[in-house]
């Protein structure tokens, strides 16, 4: 089953009056019309078109959100993509740090990558926004008309509606004025009464005939009128019907693709993200500590001999020391009148007694 908007949103099934009244019966005979059996809130009932127009309007609104969000998501990304790039020329490496340097260079050069990627993304949300942003003001604007040409058709067609309402009272009441006028001039045939009073009631009946059938071709041509009053309200129902269900299927239709374009660009993302990652990991894998250490100092390395401690030296001490080395010297020559205190100059020694 083939379902559609203009064939399902229209009012209730309008059935005739059902009256009891012998003039009610009189007057559908006389009529023949079905018309006058119309409720009047349901010929010109809008309820249908109403709930399609809530719909619209729920419809615009997803719209809107849609775009708000992927705008907002969009700016996220671009911010998300500028902080990663900030923060990457936030620290330089100045020395040799091994494959754990290098490791460190390769994440943040694979987080520069990330950054890329996240800046493409936010180009395609941007894009996206444009799209649906352009849809949704071509779809209210043909919404507005729509929604627009029923307003004036239901306005003219619900006051002619009420003139001929207004119309078939005053009929009404005519038609029961002649009835009574005539069976008032009829009854003096039965009756004796005055010429004078003959006449009286022949003109008023000849009145009463008049306002009849003037109440009755007014009556009539509002009739017409708002027979083709309501047709054109119909057409521009069921048009306005026909070219909603048509916005809606547009709608939901690139709604879909547009989400389905939005994360796929995102999954894409998150695979370029854990390639990225991948990389770095590839990296961290061939670090070894040893190795690293190794490294470091094979390439770095300035000697293996400690410097030695610093020690103290009693200056009395050092004197006396070298007194007696001299004097041994002195002896070992055989050379005993040359034997003297050394000139404490000759050691860099000032050694002068006070």
């Amino acid at each position: 089953m083939a379902y559609s908007f203009v064939d399902s949103f229209w009012v209730n099934n309008i059935e005739e009056y059902i009256s009891t009244t012998g003039f009610d019966i009189v007057w559908k005979r006389m009529k023949g019309s079905q018309k006058l059996g119309k409720d009047i809130e349901e010929y010109i009932s809008t309820t249908g078109f109403d709930i399609v127009w809530k719909r619209m309007k729920g419809s615009q609104k997803l719209g809107k959100d849609v775009e708000e969000y992927l705008k907002s998501l969009a700016k996220i990304e671009n911010e998300y993509s500028k902080s990663l790039n900030r923060l990457n020329k936030g620290s330089e490496i100045g020395e040799d740090l091994g494959v754990m340097g290098q490791s460190w260079i390769k994440l943040k050069y694979e987080f520069d990558q990330v950054a890329s990627t996240h800046e493409e993304l936010s180009s395609v949300l941007s894009s996206q926004v444009e799209k649906i942003k352009t849809m949704n003001e071509v779809q209210d604007e043909k919404k507005r008309k729509c929604k627009e040409s029923v307003r004036k058709c239901h306005s003219h067609n619900s006051t002619l509606y009420n003139r001929t309402l207004n119309a078939e009272k005053v009929y009404k009441q005519k038609f029961l004025e002649n009835i009574q006028c005539k069976k008032q001039y009829e009854s003096t045939k039965s009756f004796a009464v005055s010429t004078k009073d003959t006449e009286k009631l022949f003109n008023k009946h000849i009145k009463a005939v008049q306002g009849k059938e003037n109440a009755d071709a007014l009556y009539k041509n509002l009739v017409d009128q708002l027979e083709e009053s309501h047709k054109a309200f119909e057409w521009e129902i069921h048009q306005a019907l026909i070219e909603f269900q048509k916005l809606e299927e547009e709608r939901i239709d690139m709604q879909r693709n547009l989400l389905w374009v939005v994360l796929n660009a995102r999954s894409q993302v998150s695979v370029e993200e854990d390639k990225c990652y991948e990389n770095v990991r590839k990296t961290l894998e061939q670090c070894d500590i040893q190795r690293d250490i190794i490294d470091f100092i094979s390439n770095h390395q300035t000697g293996s001999t400690r410097p030695a401690y610093l020690k103290y030296h009693n200056l009395d001490e050092t004197r006396k020391e070298i007194q007696v080395s001299h004097a041994q010297e002195s002896l070992s020559d055989g050379d005993y009148c040359s034997i003297q205190f050394p000139n404490s100059k000759k050691f860099n020694l000032d050694l002068d007694d006070p």
